[in-house]
This record gives structure tokens, C-alpha cells and sequence, in this order.
């Protein structure tokens, strides 16, 4: 499902390139990465997403290599088989949670049914909230949303920092 080959990040203003270990992890496998602040883990799922791009190495994702595609069919591959849950909140913040939920579920041109949607909405405990601004959320319903916005679309990864 995963695999990382010799991946290498520099950022530009830095002396220091970031090596990061090859790995592979099937369907149904978890991997934590634990460690120190500033050591990569987030450059790590950022490459992971193609949010970055690295120096040397490739990330394939069920059987695609990613850095070979071009930025529009990155977004797309992106948006139908990642899920990804950041440190903050990535809501817009002047629609409704429920049309957060839907935004997601166009750019991932899944399919959900408004029953799906209810049933989580109320795993998460978010269903009495549903119709309000994103802005007038609380901390704890952004990261709730979060995690709807992760997985709204079935994704067959989920990246999540600092979950």
C-alpha cells in the first residue's frame, strides 16, 4: 500500500537534509512516528501527502508512484485515496460544518449518502453543530471536524500529525 525508498528532504534555507528510512506497510498496517520536535515528522507526512516534494527517493501509494504525477492528477490521486488530519484546523471557516463535509466530498468526487454523513456526524458528536459556521466551532469541534474532513471520503490512507 506504502512504500518509501530512499527519500530525501532540504529545505531551501537549510545546511540540513532530512534522510528519512525506506518502509513499506500494507493494507490495515499503522505506523507511529515518535520523536523529538523539529526532527522531520511533519516533513515526513507532508511527503507522504505530496505536499512536498523530495530531494531523492519515492513514495509509492498503491502501486502509484506520486512524484511522477503532474500537480493536477497529484491533487486528484490526493483527494480520492488520502485522508489528512493537520495539527490545525484546515476548515473554511465561513461554511457550515456540513458544507466543509461536502466541499470535501467534491474535490474527492466520492460517493456518500446524507445517512452516511448523519452517522458520523454523530460519532464524532457533531450533528448538533452541523449547521453552524466553522468559525463559531470550538477548539475541540475544529479537531472533531478534522478528523470528519479525514475520512468523510473513505480514504485508503490516513495521515493524521499530532493526532
Amino acid at each position: 500500500m506504502i512504500e518509501v525508498k530512499q527519500l530525501e528532504f532540504k529545505y531551501d534555507k537549510s545546511e540540513t537534509s532530512l534522510k528519512f528510512p525506506d518502509f513499506s506497510l500494507n493494507s490495515n498496517d499503522h505506523l507511529a512516528i515518535l520523536g523529538e520536535s523539529g526532527i522531520g515528522k511533519t516533513t515526513l507526512l507532508h511527503l507522504l501527502s505530496g505536499i512536498l516534494k523530495p530531494k531523492k527517493g519515492s513514495v509509492i501509494i498503491n502501486e502509484q508512484s506520486i512524484f511522477v504525477l503532474n500537480h493536477s492528477s497529484l491533487e486528484k490521486f490526493r483527494a480520492q485515496n488520502i485522508g489528512l488530519l493537520f495539527q490545525d484546523s484546515h476548515a473554511i471557516k465561513s461554511l457550515t460544518l456540513l458544507e466543509n463535509l461536502k466541499t470535501r466530498l467534491m474535490f474527492s468526487s466520492s460517493s456518500v449518502t446524507p445517512e452516511e454523513i448523519e452517522e458520523l456526524l454523530k460519532k464524532l458528536n457533531l450533528d448538533e453543530v452541523k449547521n453552524q459556521n466553522a468559525k463559531h466551532l470550538s477548539k475541540g469541534q475544529l479537531q472533531r471536524l478534522g478528523v470528519a474532513l479525514a475520512i468523510i471520503h473513505k480514504p485508503k490512507i490516513i495521515l493524521a500529525d499530532e493526532p
